[in-house]
């Protein structure tokens, strides 16, 4: 956490979060953007692990880190829930330089932690805003075009609420009222004509015309406002059809006569509220990369489209340099062979819009799937702007990136199926617009590593005895060794000094039939032999999220599910998974992050447990919670066999008690997994687990991964040995390793 305590700026200034500018801010991952009236904007984007916390300001990094020498953190005050927030004196000048540095710093902290004393830096600029277009929004909003009326499938914001919102997020200017109607507006059924109004335009021809810059497709803009058809949104309903200033329409003849009426208008119309919209996107909060480490979209917007449409959403196609009247289309197989390969970098012509979860981006999903990565050392989305706060729908997570903003195209998977429809994902990341990559001080990345690091694994001690730390692997290394288990097209030549190569990996399939025909076989058994009265009688009952969803970037051929610990959820693994991501060396590997329910479910308590045994502790598991978070389990690994993966080339794993539920539901599976992996686990219902073991035993021969600390007071280190003495006497094949 930390607070300003002086500040030296001849400008007003405001926080966009609406409270004081004193008022604490903060916490891992929170990103905070100051206003700086007539300058600028300064955003402070927070990261932390147990031993260092990093305040990143427009790039610049302001860091605490704690003395090698302070061997105990029992001794200092605990970064993570700290008393002592960091105090902050700014100091901007009329230039919009600003200078940040840590003040009155408390010995205790001092005594404990290295910490910088100051950075310099600049303002993002303010974004500009014409006086007339301003003036044109406001008719628009006096004539009730802006924002879109009688919205009947979602809910709305009235008027006075979005002015509000409008004074809080641009208290810079005195269009705060219209920049923020246009955001709104845009998250509304007027997308539409903001979308289409932008990519029929030929924008390799130079209309000479500065008010509509560039020549439209006319007919295929008829065409696809004549078949709109999502909810009630159609040319025969008359508030869809007044966002394109025209008549209900029930004849594609009438439809193109009212457009060639009022087509400069509403062209005109579009680019004035795209740059408004542009303004305000510019000028909402950014959003760290710790809270959303990855961004999806479904594409393409509208069903109407189809994938045909989707490449000349680029300035790079070339059907954008006419002649006018050719129509604009192009496959996206040939798209994708071509300007659009992986490698390539496109720029795109309209607003995207993403949001944070593969389920909710598969619901807009017409055929294609977008997945953004950040760059490499960045630790806020500075391309996209978080927009939920003034969305028509405020439990939508939805952010956006502007017309002309240029992304990357990292990888290509054809024939993905998610969800149970077949789509084509796009791993993008987006172009840094400034020059050469952003550049972040060496305790920024080290913050990085640090929270992916099992080190420095907490566990709350819930006898009030303060923060254990047990020690063990990296959780990235955690992730290798569970990928050493999978079939040999992953390679494992990588993982050789993890201490895991002596693992054999599987023979790789003779041909694509005879892997098809494996997955078909291991799907029906799976579908059999998984005990169907468990799955159907506990799932209608489970409460929980959904699971943290990280598609394959290339081909998909394997799985990992991995489980996270007591008090943790799926979110806590995915810097894992995403520092493996972005080194695309697993690029055919998709991986599921299940979230637990919040009540706990496989143990009654976990707290100090001197002396007692594995045996004494099974008999006081809650089975009927574990036999129902096996049942969730099983439930997603089907839905893998669903989607054409071989439970064979599916890889369980977790920490702590999510080591635990995959060691239980993995051995007692009755279908053949390709590997077991876990950290600080233990053998669930111990003293009857034979019980569970199906007759055919099918996992006898999978591997299984278990890594302890040799010291851990919570998951105790016998445990694990009587776990693998216990697994190996059932014939089992298991593997402890143990770490200081």
């Amino acid at each position: 956490m930390w607070h300003l305590v002086q500040i030296l700026a001849a400008s007003r200034l405001w926080f966009s979060d609406g409270n004081p500018i004193a008022a604490r801010r903060g916490g891992h991952g929170v990103s905070s953007r100051l206003i700086v009236d007539g300058q600028g904007f300064l955003d402070v984007t927070e990261m932390r692990s147990l031993d260092s916390m990093v305040l990143d300001a427009n790039g610049a990094t302001l860091w605490l880190k704690r003395h090698e020498r302070c061997s105990s953190r029992f001794a200092c005050p605990s970064l993570q829930n700290s008393p002592y927030p960091l105090s902050l004196s700014l100091r901007i000048d009329d230039g919009g330089n600003f200078n940040l540095s840590i003040v009155n710093t408390p010995p205790i902290m001092t005594a404990c932690y290295s910490i910088s004393k100051q950075v310099s830096g600049r303002l993002k600029p303010l974004p500009e805003i014409s006086a007339d277009d301003a003036a044109f929004i406001s008719k628009m909003i006096e004539q009730k075009f802006i924002p879109y009326q009688n919205i009947t499938d979602g809910p709305t914001r009235p008027i006075q609420e979005i002015r509000a919102l409008g004074r809080q997020y641009f208290p810079f200017t005195p269009y705060y009222f219209e920049l923020a109607a246009t955001l709104y507006d845009w998250t509304t059924a007027s997308f539409a004509r903001m979308v289409l109004f932008k990519i029929f335009q030929y924008t390799g021809i130079d209309s000479g015309v500065a008010a509509l810059p560039h020549p439209l497709d006319r007919e295929s803009l008829a065409i696809n406002i004549w078949q709109s058809n999502f909810s009630v949104y159609t040319p025969q309903n008359a508030d869809y059809m007044r966002a394109f200033l025209m008549q209900p329409a029930h004849s594609f003849d009438n439809l193109t006569a009212q457009l060639e009426d009022v087509i400069d208008q509403v062209y005109d119309f579009s680019e004035i509220e795209n740059r408004l919209l542009v303004a305000a996107m510019q000028s909402m909060p950014r959003t760290s990369i710790a809270s959303r480490p990855r961004l999806f979209s479904g594409q393409v917007d509208m069903e109407q489209l189809g994938t045909g449409r989707f490449g000349i959403e680029f300035e790079e196609c070339p059907l954008n340099e006419g002649p006018a009247g050719v129509e604009l289309t192009h496959s996206l197989t040939d798209a994708l062979a071509s300007y659009m390969a992986a490698g390539n970098i496109i720029t795109t012509k309209m607003v995207w819009s993403f949001t944070d979860s593969m389920e909710e981006a598969m619901h807009y999903s017409n055929g294609i799937v977008l997945v953004l990565n950040p760059p490499a050392g960045a630790s806020s989305w500075d391309s996209v702007s978080f927009v939920t706060p003034l969305s028509d729908d405020p439990a939508k997570m939805e952010c956006t990136a502007a017309p002309g903003t240029k992304f990357e195209i990292r990888s290509i998977q054809y024939g993905a199926v998610v969800s149970g429809k077949p789509v084509t994902i796009i791993g993008l990341e987006p172009v840094l617009g400034r020059d050469g990559p952003l550049k972040t001080q060496l305790t920024l990345e080290e913050i990085r590593q640090q929270r992916l690091s099992a080190n420095v694994v907490e566990h709350d001690d819930l006898d009030g005895l303060g923060r254990i730390v047990v020690s063990g692997v990296t959780l990235a290394a955690l992730v290798a060794i569970a990928l050493a288990f999978l079939p040999s097209f992953l390679g494992l030549e990588s993982f050789s000094s993890l201490g895991v190569s002596e693992l054999k990996p599987r023979p790789e399939p003779q041909d694509i039939q005879t892997q098809t025909q494996r997955q078909r076989q291991t799907q029906t058994q799976t579908q059999t032999q998984t005990p169907t009265n468990i799955l159907d009688d506990t799932m209608a009952s489970l409460r929980r999220a959904a699971p943290l969803v990280f598609p394959a970037l290339g081909r998909h051929t394997a799985t990992v599910i991995f489980i996270h610990g007591l008090g943790d959820s799926g979110n806590g693994w995915a810097d894992a998974v995403q520092m493996w991501q972005r080194k695309h060396r697993l690029d055919n590997v998709k991986f599921v992050l299940p979230n637990a329910r919040v009540m706990p479910i496989t143990m009654k308590s976990l707290g100090r447990v001197f002396g007692k045994t594995l045996d004494a502790k099974s008999r006081d598991e809650d089975e009927a919670g574990v036999l129902e978070s096996r049942a969730y389990l099983y439930s997603l690994i089907q839905q893998e066999v669903a989607d054409g993966i071989s439970s064979e080339s599916i890889v369980i794993g977790g920490f702590s008690q999510g080591g635990a539920m995959s060691v239980f539901s993995g051995l007692t599976a009755p279908f053949k997994l390709g590997g077991i992996a876990c950290l600080s686990a233990w053998l669930l219902l111990e003293h009857k687990f034979k019980e569970f073991i199906p007759e055919a035993n099918p996992n006898k021969e999978t591997p299984v991964f278990m890594g302890h600390g040799d010291s851990d007071p919570f998951v105790l280190y016998d445990w694990g040995l009587a776990t693998q003495q216990k697994l190996q006497e059932l014939g089992f094949d298991v593997k402890l390793k143990a770490y200081e």
